[in-house]
């Protein structure tokens, strides 16, 4: 029963992020309008000047070495329950420095602007298993979801924008 709305994370999961959680319960929950700008340093890969798009809403780890080692634990990410919950536009975004005609900035994620749920740092593509939720997408999900608007009462989105920072040599990205 929380209403998560309108935060903004420089990696992945501005709305939620599960780590290493074995057992967790996600029911009746509202996830909504949160950005992921992808702009931390463990977004961009090695003497890459172009980061990688992370998720936002709900995200879900690949289980640290640690948890995976416990002998008779099988299971390989968070998986939580997700039921009766408000999945909503949360959005995904990468930076590029060669973006706004050189000024560099952010662009959404090619793989689609709204990144509701996701798991991450998995070998294979693992999913979550939404319930009766409503979701900005329903596609690859059960049927007892819904992709209907919510019909929020006065919403809005962050306005972002990002440039690199001068007086940092360019290695720190302002959000």
């Amino acid at each position: 029963n929380n209403i998560i709305a309108n935060n903004v994370a420089a990696h992945s999961g501005a709305g939620i992020i599960l780590q290493d959680a074995a057992r967790a319960d996600l029911t009746n929950n509202t996830v909504a309008h949160n950005d992921s700008t992808a702009t931390a340093i463990t977004a961009f890969g090695a003497g890459q000047t172009v980061s990688t798009p992370r998720a936002s809403g709900i995200v879900a780890a690949y289980h640290s070495l640690a948890m995976r080692s416990i002998p008779g634990f099988t299971q390989t990410y968070s998986d939580p329950v997700l039921e009766d919950c408000i999945l909503w536009q949360n959005r995904s975004w990468y930076y590029d420095p060669t973006a706004n005609a050189g000024a560099g900035g952010l662009v959404a994620n090619p793989a689609g602007l709204y990144q509701d749920l996701f798991v991450e740092d998995a070998p294979s593509p693992e999913a979550l298993n939404p319930q009766y939720c409503v979701l900005s997408s329903t596609a690859g999900y059960a049927a007892t979801n819904t992709s209907a608007d919510p019909l929020f009462v006065m919403p809005y989105f962050n306005d972002l924008a990002a440039a690199a920072v001068l007086d940092e040599g360019g290695t720190h990205i302002s959000v």
